[in-house]
């Protein structure tokens, strides 16, 4: 940080954060603003402040436009993780000598995690690189205690098993009550050749679900390694049938109630840049106790903060029968798109048994005269890439109009 601009706000020492030589995401630019935006608390002085620990200029006509100086400064920052980091520790520390309640650096690395950015924040104020490759997030309350948690919990019945892990039921009893989870245990079966790239992908999991918080996603609630080595994932104990199989007993408006929903929280992921990549009936569950869809298993997922032409995988991913063809064509393709699919054959295979053909579409209407109005939303959803509606929420308000 320059050393002027320290000096004229009266600040001493060399830059706290140095050598670090990538940027900061945007979705982290995002939630740094919005936790910047809250410790504001509508102060339009307090957001200029704000804006001269990013090297702004410190003055707007009023709070709208303070507010998008403030992001703009902070984005122009965002090329230089040192010198972003730098001034968001100065913005914080000014703001608590002021007298504002500021946030535990703990927040701070949570985002930095949310985000895969491989850096974390000491107590002190100090910048670490971390190596985000091999690191399982768990929560900081948790922390070295991962071991002793899992310890805790009783394991049950076996719930179901994939290629890179199983999942099982668990219970952890207090003094209070009896509590239920479903545990994920990274355990590749003899057939997965990369075990790196199962961890890589266990990791992915936890991630996503560590950054998604709706009624419709399902919930974290702690990640840790066993006194086995063996990763594991914490999650509540869904009770209910997969979304296929609950349709084939509902009416005409559930269905449409169901997807609508699962479709609000898919939206939701997006915007928090998360794609799920392998969305099937089978990783929708519906809660028996209220009807709420739950979507599952965020282990082809990915987050698009962090995508490079490096990283794809040149591997299909996800459940032949719901992967458009684009992405067959060209497994790199990364995009909202191939949710919105997938989306498009499960609604229509849970209102006609099967699944559609996209090149010979027979009408929902022939079987479910009742349901004859979705049929156009249903094409639009399975269209090819360039007519393909472009978003869960546009899907979703169609289903509800």
């Amino acid at each position: 940080m320059d050393e002027q601009y320290r000096e004229n706000l009266g600040l001493p020492g060399d830059s706290k954060f140095e050598g670090i030589g990538f940027d900061i995401p945007v979705g982290a630019v995002n939630d740094f603003f919005d936790l910047l935006e809250k410790i504001a608390g509508g102060s339009k002085r307090r957001i200029e402040s704000f804006q001269i620990s990013f090297n702004g200029v410190g003055q707007s006509s009023d709070y709208g436009w303070a507010t998008s100086d403030l992001q703009q400064n902070m984005r122009e920052r965002s090329n230089d993780a040192a010198f972003f980091m730098d001034s968001l520790w100065l913005a914080l520390r000014t703001s608590e000598n002021s007298g504002a309640q500021v946030p535990p650096y703990s927040t701070l690395n949570k985002i930095l995690q949310k985000h895969q950015v491989p850096l974390s924040v000491s107590e002190e104020g100090n910048l670490e690189q971390t190596n985000i490759d091999t690191l399982i997030v768990a929560d900081d309350d948790q922390g070295s205690n991962s071991e002793e948690n899992i310890q805790r919990l009783q394991i049950g019945d076996k719930l179901g098993q994939g290629g890179y892990g199983v999942v099982f039921k668990a219970t952890r009893s207090t003094s209070v009550s009896k509590f239920e989870f479903a545990v994920k245990l990274l355990d590749p079966s003899p057939f997965v050749s990369d075990r790196s790239k199962a961890l890589k992908r266990f990791q992915r999991e936890v991630k996503a679900i560590q950054a998604l918080d709706h009624r419709a996603i399902i919930q974290y609630v702690e990640a840790g390694v066993t006194s086995q080595d063996k990763p594991y994932l914490l999650m509540p104990l869904i009770r209910g049938l997969d979304i296929r199989t609950r349709c084939g007993q509902a009416g005409a408006d559930l269905i449409v109630q169901l997807f609508a929903e699962v479709l609000t929280g898919l939206s939701y992921a997006h915007a928090s840049s998360v794609i799920h990549r392998d969305l099937k009936p089978s990783n929708i569950l519906v809660r028996t106790t209220d009807t709420q869809p739950v979507i599952l298993d965020f282990g082809s997922a990915y987050l698009l903060d962090h995508l490079s032409s490096a990283s794809l995988t040149t591997a299909v991913v996800g459940t032949i029968g719901y992967i458009p063809s684009e992405v067959l064509a060209d497994p790199k393709k990364r995009s909202a798109l191939q949710d919105i699919y997938a989306c498009g054959v499960m609604l229509y295979e849970a209102v006609c048994g099967r699944r559609p053909d996209p090149a010979n579409y027979l009408d929902v209407g022939e079987s479910r005269p009742e349901l004859r109005w979705i049929d156009p939303i249903i094409k639009d959803a399975i269209a090819g890439e360039k007519n393909r509606m472009t978003t869960a929420k546009e899907f979703a308000e169609r289903l509800r109009t």
